[in-house]
C-alpha cells in the first residue's frame, strides 16, 4: 500500500501530457508513501515495433545489460537501446515472438539480476525506490505522452523495498498489460501456487502480482478485461481496490467490502482515478467533482484509435 493512480485520455489525440499527470498525482500522495513509485504508460504504437524495459541489477551493470542487448539482438533487430538508472529501456523491430525476447533477456542472469519490468507495443513500466521525484530526475517522466496510464506510490508493510517489488506490475506473460493495487490479498499464497503450478512465473512477494497473472490468464481463455475484472472479485479475498490497463482500456476495481478508498472524476477529455480525491485535482490543477464507486464495483473505459498522424514515426523511449 499506499495509493494507486490513473489517467486516460479520451480526446484521441494520443498525445496527453501523461508523465506529467502521473508526477504530479503521484508526488501529492507521496508523503504518505516514501518507500517506491511507479507508472506503467501507454505512448502511441510506432510501426509495429515493441517496447521492452529490462531492470539490470548486479557488480557489473554495463556487462550484463551488453549480454542482454546481444541475446535479444538474436530474436529482433535492436533499434535503440539506454540505460536509464537500472533499466534498460529497449525498441525493437521484426518481432516474430515477443515471449520469447523475454524469456531471452532474462536467460543472461539466472537469479534475480535480469527481470523484465514491462514488454508491448505501447507499454513502458519506469519504477524504482524512493520518491516520484526521484523517478522524475532519472527518468524524466514529465516529458511523456501518451494515451492512458496507472501508477502507485508504495509505503511497504509486508513485502520488500527494491525495484521489483515496486508497482505497477507487468500482468505476464500478456503484453501491454498492467496492474497496480493498494491493500492486502489474503489468499495470495494459495492463488500463487495454484498460478505457478499452471506454469505462471513470479518474481516477487508483492500480492499485486498476482492480480495481474489472473487477469493475464483469464483474457487469454478469451475473456474481456472488465469480465475478468469483475470475476477477481469472487477469486480475490482481501481488503483493496486496484487498476488495470491494457494497450487501450484503463478500468478500476474495489473488493467485496468496499474498504479501500477509490475516487473517479470524468469529463467529455478525459477520465481520472485515484485513492484520493486531493491527488485527481493536484494531478489535473484544476478542482474537479469526484465519486466513489461502491463496494464490488468495476468500471472500464476505453481511449479512442490515435489518428495515424499521432502514431508517427519514431523510436522514442519514455
Amino acid at each position: 500500500m499506499y495509493g494507486v493512480v490513473g489517467y486516460l485520455d479520451r480526446t484521441g489525440n494520443g498525445s496527453a501530457p501523461i508523465g506529467n499527470i502521473a508526477l504530479k498525482m503521484l508526488r501529492s500522495l507521496s508523503p504518505y508513501a516514501p518507500d517506491s513509485t511507479g507508472a506503467a504508460f501507454f505512448v502511441p504504437q510506432t510501426h509495429g515495433q515493441v517496447l521492452v524495459a529490462v531492470k539490470i541489477e548486479g557488480d557489473d551493470v554495463r556487462t550484463l545489460s551488453g549480454r542482454v542487448v546481444r541475446r535479444v539482438g538474436r530474436k529482433a533487430n535492436v533499434l535503440k537501446s539506454r540505460m536509464v538508472g537500472h533499466t534498460l529501456q529497449l525498441v525493437l523491430d521484426t518481432v516474430e515472438d515477443v515471449y520469447g525476447v523475454v524469456s531471452v533477456a532474462e536467460s543472461v542472469c539466472e537469479i534475480g539480476g535480469v527481470e523484465c519490468f514491462s514488454v508491448g507495443r505501447r507499454l513502458s513500466i519506469i519504477k524504482d525506490v524512493g520518491s516520484i521525484d526521484h523517478l522524475e530526475e532519472e527518468y524524466t517522466l514529465s516529458d511523456i505522452r501518451g494515451t492512458h496510464m496507472i501508477g502507485q506510490a508504495r509505503m511497504a508493510t509486508e513485502s520488500r523495498v527494491d525495484a521489483s517489488h515496486s508497482q505497477p506490475f507487468w500482468a505476464r506473460p500478456r503484453p501491454d498489460m498492467a496492474v497496480a493495487h493498494t491493500g492486502q490479498i489474503t489468499n495470495y499464497h494459495k492463488l500463487r501456487r495454484k498460478y505457478e503450478a499452471q506454469g505462471q512465473r513470479f518474481f516477487t512477494t508483492n500480492d499485486a502480482e498476482v492480480i495481474g497473472a489472473y487477469l493475464a490468464m483469464e483474457m487469454e481463455r478469451g475473456a474481456t478485461l472488465e469480465d475478468a475484472m469483475r470475476a477477481s472479485l469472487d477469486v480475490l479475498d482481501g481488503t483493496y481496490a486496484y487498476v488495470a490497463a491494457t494497450e487501450n482500456e484503463l478500468g478500476a476495481a474495489k473488493d467485496f467490502m468496499g474498504a479501500r478508498p477509490l475516487v473517479i472524476a470524468e469529463t467529455d477529455e478525459f477520465v481520472v482515478v485515484s485513492s484520493e480525491a486531493a491527488a485527481v485535482c493536484d494531478g489535473l490543477e484544476q478542482e474537479l467533482v469526484t465519486w466513489e464507486p461502491d463496494a464490488k464495483e468495476v468500471h472500464v473505459w476505453a481511449t479512442r484509435t490515435p489518428s495515424a498522424a499521432d502514431a508517427h514515426e519514431q523510436t522514442t523511449l519514455p
